[in-house]
């Protein structure tokens, strides 16, 4: 069925394993999606910090669609890098204390040639890079 949505010609597919669900598909509405979130994406990979690059290779892009919508998520983080949230918000300062052993192995100096051991140290809190945040106004850019 053609219909036009916001002055635009859409084509509604019925979904026949739902009998109320439709798809909207307009190649232009989802090439322009699409657009934006690589935008997106580009800058939080842009402004990301990298340590590892674990965060860095997190960083991705699912396109789905519901009953009546279009949309594009843009995702970072997962099992190896839990600590988007950190890098995102910054940390308070905090205590870190030995826990699975007697002593914390902090290697210090270029490349760890020296190393000290702690049972507790002072850890001064991070500021936040907000590497999503200051990301997402390039998806109005035009």
């Amino acid at each position: 069925m053609n219909v036009t949505i916001a002055n635009r010609p859409a084509q509604i597919d019925f979904d026949p394993g739902q009998p109320r669900a439709f798809i909207i598909t307009d190649n232009d509405l989802s090439r322009n999606l699409d657009l934006r979130a690589s935008r997106v994406q580009m800058g939080m990979r842009f402004r990301v910090r990298v340590r590892t690059g674990k965060l860095l290779s997190s960083i991705r892009k699912n396109r789905g669609r519901d009953a009546s919508t279009q949309y594009v998520d843009i995702l970072a983080g997962g099992k190896q890098a839990s600590y988007v949230m950190i890098e995102e918000e910054g940390s308070k300062p905090h205590v870190i204390e030995a826990r699975r052993r007697k002593f914390l192995r902090i290697p210090v100096g270029g490349g760890g040639a020296r190393v000290i051991f702690r049972v507790r140290v002072h850890h001064p809190g991070t500021t936040g890079s907000h590497f999503m945040t200051r990301s997402l106004p390039l998806a109005a850019a035009d």
